[in-house]
Protein backbone atom coordinates (compact mmCIF):
# COMPACT_ATOMS: atom_id res chain seq x y z
CA UNK A 1 0.00 0.00 0.00
CA UNK A 2 1.36 3.38 -0.94
CA UNK A 3 1.81 5.74 1.99
CA UNK A 4 3.07 9.02 0.57
CA UNK A 5 2.07 10.91 -2.57
CA UNK A 6 -1.69 10.70 -2.17
CA UNK A 7 -1.70 7.34 -0.39
CA UNK A 8 -2.45 6.34 3.18
CA UNK A 9 -1.27 9.60 4.75
CA UNK A 10 -3.82 11.56 2.69
CA UNK A 11 -6.73 9.10 2.67
CA UNK A 12 -6.22 6.26 5.15
CA UNK A 13 -9.73 4.84 4.96
CA UNK A 14 -9.72 4.54 1.16
CA UNK A 15 -6.26 2.95 1.12
CA UNK A 16 -7.16 0.58 3.94
CA UNK A 17 -10.29 -0.40 2.01
CA UNK A 18 -8.17 -1.35 -0.99
CA UNK A 19 -5.88 -3.46 1.19
CA UNK A 20 -8.84 -5.18 2.82
CA UNK A 21 -10.39 -6.03 -0.56
CA UNK A 22 -7.15 -7.62 -1.80
CA UNK A 23 -6.56 -9.49 1.46
CA UNK A 24 -10.12 -10.82 1.49
CA UNK A 25 -9.76 -12.03 -2.10
CA UNK A 26 -6.48 -13.78 -1.26
CA UNK A 27 -8.02 -15.43 1.79
CA UNK A 28 -11.00 -16.59 -0.26
CA UNK A 29 -8.68 -18.03 -2.92
CA UNK A 30 -6.27 -19.54 -0.40
CA UNK A 31 -3.25 -17.71 -1.82
CA UNK A 32 -0.54 -15.75 -0.03
CA UNK A 33 -0.81 -12.00 0.32
CA UNK A 34 1.55 -9.42 1.78
CA UNK A 35 0.19 -6.45 3.68
CA UNK A 36 2.89 -3.98 2.72
CA UNK A 37 3.77 -0.49 4.00
CA UNK A 38 5.37 1.12 0.93
CA UNK A 39 6.89 4.30 2.30
CA UNK A 40 10.15 6.06 1.50
CA UNK A 41 10.25 7.62 4.98
CA UNK A 42 8.56 5.00 7.13
CA UNK A 43 10.57 5.89 10.22
CA UNK A 44 8.87 9.31 10.10
CA UNK A 45 5.43 7.68 10.13
CA UNK A 46 5.83 5.22 12.98
CA UNK A 47 2.64 6.31 14.72
CA UNK A 48 0.53 5.75 11.60
CA UNK A 49 2.25 2.44 10.84
CA UNK A 50 1.74 1.25 14.42
CA UNK A 51 -1.97 1.98 14.27
CA UNK A 52 -2.30 0.35 10.83
CA UNK A 53 -0.38 -2.84 11.63
CA UNK A 54 -2.08 -3.24 14.99
CA UNK A 55 -5.43 -3.24 13.21
CA UNK A 56 -4.32 -5.43 10.30
CA UNK A 57 -2.57 -8.01 12.50
CA UNK A 58 -5.56 -8.19 14.81
CA UNK A 59 -7.95 -8.62 11.88
CA UNK A 60 -5.93 -10.94 9.63
CA UNK A 61 -3.31 -12.53 11.87
CA UNK A 62 -5.36 -15.70 12.19
CA UNK A 63 -4.93 -16.47 8.49
CA UNK A 64 -1.61 -18.24 7.82
CA UNK A 65 -1.44 -16.98 4.23
CA UNK A 66 -1.33 -13.31 5.32
CA UNK A 67 2.20 -11.90 5.63
CA UNK A 68 3.28 -8.47 6.80
CA UNK A 69 5.98 -6.16 5.41
CA UNK A 70 6.44 -3.15 7.66
CA UNK A 71 8.85 -1.09 5.49
CA UNK A 72 9.04 -1.95 1.80
CA UNK A 73 12.54 -1.50 0.42
CA UNK A 74 14.14 1.15 2.65
CA UNK A 75 16.48 3.41 0.71
CA UNK A 76 19.14 5.52 2.40
CA UNK A 77 18.13 5.28 6.04
CA UNK A 78 20.75 4.03 8.46
CA UNK A 79 20.14 0.56 9.88
CA UNK A 80 21.09 1.39 13.46
CA UNK A 81 19.30 4.74 13.72
CA UNK A 82 16.16 4.27 11.69
CA UNK A 83 15.43 0.88 10.15
CA UNK A 84 16.22 -1.46 13.04
CA UNK A 85 14.35 0.51 15.75
CA UNK A 86 11.39 0.94 13.39
CA UNK A 87 11.29 -2.79 12.65
CA UNK A 88 11.61 -3.73 16.31
CA UNK A 89 8.72 -1.48 17.26
CA UNK A 90 6.37 -2.87 14.62
CA UNK A 91 7.35 -6.50 15.11
CA UNK A 92 6.32 -6.11 18.75
CA UNK A 93 2.95 -4.68 17.67
CA UNK A 94 2.26 -7.46 15.17
CA UNK A 95 3.43 -10.20 17.54
CA UNK A 96 0.70 -9.18 19.99
CA UNK A 97 -1.75 -10.73 17.52
CA UNK A 98 0.01 -13.30 15.33
CA UNK A 99 3.10 -15.39 14.66
CA UNK A 100 2.72 -14.99 10.89
CA UNK A 101 5.75 -14.12 8.77
CA UNK A 102 6.98 -10.52 8.93
CA UNK A 103 9.25 -9.29 6.13
CA UNK A 104 11.88 -6.80 7.31
CA UNK A 105 13.67 -4.86 4.60
CA UNK A 106 17.27 -3.67 4.66
CA UNK A 107 19.01 -0.59 3.24
CA UNK A 108 19.18 0.20 -0.46
CA UNK A 109 15.89 -1.38 -1.50
CA UNK A 110 16.60 -4.49 0.60
CA UNK A 111 19.79 -5.18 -1.34
CA UNK A 112 22.28 -4.36 1.44
CA UNK A 113 22.19 -7.52 3.51
CA UNK A 114 25.24 -7.61 5.76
Amino acid sequence: MGIEGGGYLVNPEAEKGRVEAVVKAAIDLGIYVIIDWHDHNAESHLEEATEFFNEMAQRYGGYPNVLFEVFNEPMLQRWEDAIKPYHESLVAVIRQHTDNLIILGTRFWSQAVH
